[in-house]
C-alpha cells in the first residue's frame, strides 16, 4: 500500500514521472500476491500516468483492465475518480473515439497476469 500512496500523491502533484517507479513495483507485488482488490486502483493510477505522459494507447488498455476488476470490486475515491476521468478524456482525445472504444475492449480483454505485466513494464 505505501507503494501504491507515494505514486497516487505525486499523480495528484501532477508528477507522472515520480508516480510511475512505485506504482509499477505496487503492480508486480500486488500481482504476485493475486489482490485483485487493490492492483485495480494501481492499474488505474497507471493508466493516468500514460495518459498524462502521451501514451493513450498503454492508458486505455490499462484502463479497460482496471474497470473489469472495479466492476467486481465496487468502491472508488472521489479525487481519483476526477484525475481519471480527466486523463481518460485527454487519451480518448488523442486516440479518437473509436480507437478508444477497441482498445478499451482490450484491455478488459486481458487476463490478469497480463495486465499486470503491462502496469510493471516500461513503456
Amino acid at each position: 500500500m505505501a507503494l501504491n500512496t507515494r505514486g497516487r500523491a505525486a499523480l495528484v502533484q501532477d508528477d507522472p514521472e515520480e508516480a510511475e517507479t512505485p506504482l509499477r513495483e505496487a503492480a508486480a507485488i500486488l500481482g504476485r500476491l493475486r489482490d485483485t482488490g487493490a492492483i485495480r486502483y494501481t492499474l488505474t493510477h497507471l493508466a493516468d500516468v500514460a495518459a498524462l505522459r502521451h501514451d493513450p494507447g498503454r492508458a486505455v488498455l490499462l484502463y479497460g483492465a482496471a474497470d473489469l476488476l472495479m466492476e467486481r470490486n465496487v468502491s472508488n475515491v472521489a479525487v481519483m475518480q476526477e484525475l481519471s476521468d480527466r486523463c481518460r478524456a485527454t487519451a480518448a482525445e488523442q486516440l479518437g473515439a473509436n480507437l478508444f472504444a477497441v482498445t478499451h475492449l482490450r484491455g478488459r480483454a486481458l487476463p490478469l497476469d497480463d495486465g499486470v505485466i503491462l502496469a510493471a513494464a516500461p513503456d
